[in-house]
């Protein structure tokens, strides 16, 4: 099995309350998910891989966070 590639985050910014999307190159996959839980939590976000899987990422107040898998769009 190979290592999965996060190619796409979308949420709301933390900041700014507003949609945003992140893209990535793919190289760095826990480095993705890391600015996106920086970014986008704590609440809900969506990741996208390379192979078209997409997980919701739920973002707790302490920044730990589960994923939950929600199949392809």
């Amino acid at each position: 099995m190979g290592q999965v590639l996060i190619s796409k985050a979308n949420g709301n910014d933390r900041e700014s309350g507003q949609a945003s999307s992140l893209e990535f190159d793919g190289s760095d996959p826990a480095g993705a998910i890391g600015l996106a839980i920086r970014t986008f939590g704590p609440g809900e976000f969506c990741l996208s891989a390379d192979n078209g899987r997409n997980w919701r990422v739920h973002v707790a107040a302490d920044h730990s966070w589960w994923l939950e898998p929600f199949g392809h769009l």
